[in-house]
Formats: structure tokens, C-alpha cells, sequence
């Protein structure tokens, strides 16, 4: 903290003056002297507030190219009070304290009538709350904890949320402000137990809610991260092993995929195994029989040092290293069309560094899973990979063929409220490598989902955005004919709920092909993919199963038509699924007991 005394600031000749604010730093011989460079808008930096002493009144601004200043004037030459300060004073829902305890956050606040309350992400978000008197304040106690798909009671995923408001009975939404001397206090950091909270200040004074995993309080920050790989992981490899099998599914973004099941089946045997999912917050929901941990948690280290299995669909960090005795099983994440790892001809994967990490992450797996002789083939030439593969079909398509596949479909459809007599299409496009926003990919919607279900009767669409774009905010449609389920917690659900699928280049296709249902291909930019992005392993046109579109139309009159692919499907299913039973986990347990057993 530096207090600068605007008193014995030299008078301006002129009345008024602008000052750079720069700070000097001395490290023994070393010295540095430089401007502000950046201020957390959010906390307590965003107000700048004038300040008066000694008759003179100064004021901070930001000014992007010279940073923090002051300009310093005579007290007479300025209003003592500033335009925000109205707008403070007339904002009609102001919060003056914040809590929280266990799965909730409590504001209290000053209204002129009771408004509710609720929370507001890109992704999601809370129900709304009708507030209590507390003398003269009201006092809104807002559930971090939702029940979004049906599925059970899950954390709101790691993100920012807007605090709103609105009358019970008009509806319209109008944005919380910060108290004034709230603001002073940000940025805080609450600690439910459970859930780390960090309430911060938007432009104009708008209440904004960071909420992330009680884990993370301990494990923020590069110092603190760089510490646990460095000292706590490599400790944690010297220990014992745990009788622990640690699961991963797209980097802890779900926990689905093919470890989901593989999971379920050892629970199902009472393995007496510790069955522990990574997960990237508390959000995901895990497998009955497992627990989770959060990954880049103190835990989540030293189980990477201490599990006996680890079940992935992805890579684990680069700095993971195989000790002996652990047993690592991956499984991938579906039959690949589109070139992969070093197959792969331009962009990131041509840089030698990635193409190294890949080299030495491949050297740990003990089993490379495969769906198919396509499969085994296109994977080993992808990864260089020589060693054991299990080409016994995919755990994720289990359900597919399942006793329970009626009833998942009917639940399913009911838990999104859709009707029975509905016409369910699935629109479930992979991601673009060159479609970003910084580091979040966006979602691909090339499918007009508004004119389909305009011209398509009874129909509603469910869009599954890639796994890399689950950040991405949602897709919002009208008249819910129109349901984003990218975050839904297993595609295979909404396989069974489908009625059709549209897809482009995804991996997806290879799966739903078991469900026997009328699948489409928009593909657009279907050149640029091929020839420029990824490129593929087979000819497109030869191999997709359902005719393709370059247009929405296109796709909209396919579905009006008639399904002329039912045979094509049918010899597809037999050369590129040809192990997917429904007994896919159960033959892969089988593999990693028996490993089990030998090592014994």
C-alpha cells in the first residue's frame, strides 16, 4: 500500500495538473521504476475515487497507454461529489454484505421492494430466491447447488455469475449493485467449505460472483501449482501404492466417455478398489460406487504418485511419469475420421516439442482400447504404438444395447421436458482448431437450429457442442424446441432420447450407428477440414453412413425425406463397430483383473 498526500502536491499554475503515478522497486542492487500496467477492474481498482485535501481535489483515471494518473485541481473548480456516486445512491437493489456457508452464498441488501434474486452464468444458471427481512435490510440465500438435467444435485460449474434481480410480478431482470463501502473491501475471497466465492465489481458497480471449488484455496497460483508438481508429486512416488483406480474424462470436464462405464463395471464387481474420478470442479457427477477429486488439488498430485490403475480418454498432464507397478489403461475417446496426434500434418501438432510429449505419454500406457480394425489401425499409426491393444469395442456404447436403452431413452426425454411424440434431433458437430476465443473454442453451430424447427413438424433440437467448447455459453433457442446439452453429463443418453442425428466429422457417428436411427452430415467447410485443417483417414463421401449437406436447407429436406441409408448403415455397423455388444466393459475389466492378479 502507498499513500500519496495530494497536499503537498506543487500547486498547478493553471489551476488544474496531471500526474503519473509510477512505483520504484529496489531489490538489493537491482532497480526498476516503471507505470502501472494493468488494475483488476473488478475489485475495489475499478472505482477510483476522487480524493480533497489541502483545497485541492484529485481525481484517478486510467489511461490505457500511460496507466494510473492523477489530475489534481483547485477544490472550488470541481463538484466535491461525482457522477457515480448518484448512481450508486439510486441503484435499486444495493448489496451491502456478503456470506456464505457450505453450498450457499447470502447477500444482504437494500431495495425499494422485495425483489428476487438469482444467479446468472454463460452456462447456467440458479433458481430464483425471494428474499427475507432483516430489519431494515433484505437477505437472499442463493443455492450453489443445482439439479440441472435431472441427474442429481450437482456444484454450478467453476465460472463467473452475474448477480440479478426482478420484480415478482413484472419479470424484467435488472442488474445488483455493489454498495460503496462493500466495494472498498473487494476483491474477497469467502471460504464455504465446500466453495470459494470471490465477489468482484463490474463497470458501473454490477455484482459479479466468481464461484469455484473449496480445493482451490489451497492449490491457486503458478508458485503454489509449480510446488506440488515439483515437490509434492515426486514425494508422493516414493509412497506406497493405493489400492486406488483413477479415472479421467476429457480432463475432468466429465465422466462419461469410456472410463464412466469401466468404472461402474468395477463397482458393480465390488472390486475393492477405491474408485476416485478426476473432475475439474464439483459440477461433473460421477458414477454411483466412485468419489471424486478435484483435479490440481493437493489430493488429485498424490494420487497421481500412489494409484495402482489409471483409466483416461485423454492425455494426463505432461509432467506424469509411470511409476513401476501402476497400471495405466487408455482408452481414447472414439474411432477417428479426422487425423489425429502425428498423423496430423499442420498447426500445433507439427511442432516437435508436442510431437515428444506425445512419444512419452504413449510410452505408459500398458492397453490402447480400439472399437474396431479400422480403429487399431488408424491409433497405432496416430501414436506410433506397438505395444498390447484391446480391440474389444467401447464401454460407452454398452447402454446403446442395453435392456435399459427404452427406459433411458423415456427418462431422458422427460427429464429435458420433451414430449413423447416430439421428433428429437441431435445436432452434435466436432470442434474447429481456427474457431477461438482466446482460450475457450467456441462452439460450432453451423445448423440453423431456428429453421429446423420451424419447417421440421414436432421437432425439437439438442445441441452437443465438442468437449473442448464446453466453456463456451450456451446456445439458446425459443419455445425450448431449441436445448443446449453440450454440459449434459453422458451423450450416450441423448443417443437413446434421438431420433436422428446431425453431425459433420465427429467420431460420434461411429457410435450412434448402433441406435439403427437416420443420421445426416452437414459438413460446409468440409475442403478447408479436409485439405487444410485436419485431413482425414477415409474418403468422406465413401464412408459416412447418411447423406451429406452443405446447407441447412439441405439438411431440412433430408429429414423431410425418406431414410434411404438403412442397408449402408448396416454393413457400416459390421466393419466399423463390430465389437460393440453391450459386453464391452465387462470383457475390459476382465483384461485389468486378471493383470491385477498376475501382479499379485
Amino acid at each position: 500500500e502507498c499513500e500519496i498526500d495530494v497536499a503537498t502536491l506543487p500547486a498547478p499554475d493553471d489551476g488544474r495538473a496531471v500526474y503519473d503515478v509510477t512505483v520504484r522497486l529496489e531489490l538489493g542492487s537491482h532497480t526498476r521504476e516503471a507505470a502501472f500496467q494493468s488494475r483488476r477492474v473488478i475489485g475495489s481498482p475499478g472505482l477510483l475515487e476522487p480524493s480533497v485535501s489541502g483545497g485541492k481535489r484529485a481525481t484517478t483515471a486510467w489511461n490505457p497507454v500511460r496507466g494510473l494518473i492523477l489530475r489534481v485541481a483547485a477544490a472550488g473548480d470541481v463538484a466535491d461529489t461525482d457522477a457515480e456516486g448518484d448512481a450508486f445512491a439510486s441503484a435499486p437493489v444495493l448489496v451491502t454484505e456478503i456470506g456464505g456457508a457450505d453450498d450457499t452464498v447470502v447477500l444482504r441488501f437494500n431495495a425499494d421492494q422485495p425483489y428476487e434474486l438469482a444467479l446468472v452464468g454463460p452456462r447456467t444458471r440458479t433458481a430464483w430466491v425471494t428474499p427475507e427481512r432483516e430489519g431494515a435490510e433484505l437477505s437472499a440465500t442463493l443455492s450453489l447447488l443445482l439439479d440441472e438435467w435431472g441427474t442429481g444435485l450437482v456444484s454450478l460449474p467453476t465460472d463467473d455469475y452475474a448477480v440479478v434481480a426482478r420484480t415478482p410480478k413484472a419479470g424484467d431482470e435488472l442488474p445488483v449493485l455493489v454498495d460503496r463501502q462493500l466495494w472498498r473491501e473487494l476483491p474477497l475471497s469467502l471460504d464455504t467449505g465446500t466453495h470459494l466465492i470471490l465477489p468482484g465489481a463490474l463497470e458501473g458497480g454490477r455484482l459479479q460472483l466468481r464461484v469455484a471449488p473449496g480445493e482451490n484455496r489451497d492449490t491457486v497460483g503458478s508458485y503454489v501449482r509449480r510446488r506440488l508438481r515439483d515437490e509434492h508429486y515426486p514425494a508422493a512416488r516414493e509412497m506406497p501404492l493405493l489400492d486406488v483406480a483413477l479415472f479421467e474424462t476429457f480432463h475432468g470436464r466429465a465422466a462419461g466417455d469410456n472410463p464412466g462405464p469401466l468404472c461402474a463395471e468395477l463397482a458393480r464387481r465390488d472390486s475393492g478398489l477405491d474408485l476416485v474420478f478426476s473432475v475439474v470442479d464439483r459440477s461433473v457427477s460421477v458414477p454411483e460406487g466412485a468419489r471424486s477429486v478435484v483435479r490440481w488439488s493437493t489430493e488429485w498430485f498424490e494420487l497421481l504418485g500412489r494409484a495402482r490403475y489409471f483409466v483416461t480418454n485423454a492425455p494426463l498432464p505432461p509432467f506424469f511419469r509411470k511409476r513401476e507397478g501402476q497400471v495405466f489403461l487408455h482408452t481414447w475417446h472414439g474411432s477417428p475420421l479426422k487425423r489425429i496426434a502425428h498423423d496430423r500434418v499442420s498447426q500445433d501438432f507439427a511442432n516437435w516439442h508436442h510431437r515428444r510429449q506425445l512419444l512419452v505419454a504413449r510410452d505408459g500406457w500398458d492397453y490402447l482400447l480400439s472399437q474396431s480394425p479400422f480403429c487399431t489401425e488408424a491409433l497405432r499409426s496416430a501414436f506410433l504404438y506397438d505395444d498390447e491393444m484391446l480391440e474389444l469395442g467401447y464401454p460407452r456404447n454398452d447402454l446403446l444395447s442395453s435392456p435399459e436403452a427404452e427406459e433411458v431413452r423415456r427418462r431422458t426425454r422427460e427429464h429435458l421436458g420433451i414430449a413423447p411424440e416430439a421428433r428429437v434431433i441431435l445436432y452434435a458437430p466436432t470442434w474447429r482448431d481456427n474457431y477461438r476465443s482466446g482460450r475457450v473454442f467456441d462452439k460450432i453451430v453451423f445448423l440453423e437450429t431456428a429453421e429446423v424447427v420451424r419447417q421440421v413438424p414436432d421437432s425439437v433440437v439438442l445441441v452437443r457442442g465438442h468437449y473442448n467448447s464446453m466453456e463456451d455459453a450456451d446456445v439458446q433457442g425459443t419455445d425450448r424446441r431449441v436445448l443446449d446439452v453440450t454440459r449434459y453429463p453422458d451423450i450416450s443418453d441423448l443417443y437413446l432420447a434421438a431420433d436422428a442425428l446431425v453431425t459433420d466429422y465427429s467420431s460420434v457417428f461411429f457410435d450412434f450407428v448402433l441406435t439403427d436411427k437416420p443420421m445426416y452430415f452437414l459438413a460446409p467447410d468440409l475442403a478447408e477440414y479436409r485439405d487444410q485443417n485436419r485431413g482425414f483417414y477415409l474418403d468422406y463421401h465413401d464412408t459416412v453412413p447418411g447423406p451429406v449437406a452443405v446447407t441447412t436447407q439441405q439438411v431440412v429436406d433430408a429429414l423431410l425425406g425418406p431414410d434411404e441409408f438403412v442397408e449402408v448403415r448396416k454393413r457400416f455397423r459390421a466393419e466399423y463397430a463390430p465389437w460393440d455388444d453391450g459386453h464391452a466393459s465387462e470383457r475390459i475389466v476382465d483384461v485389468l483383473l486378471r493383470h491385477q492378479e498376475s501382479a499379485v
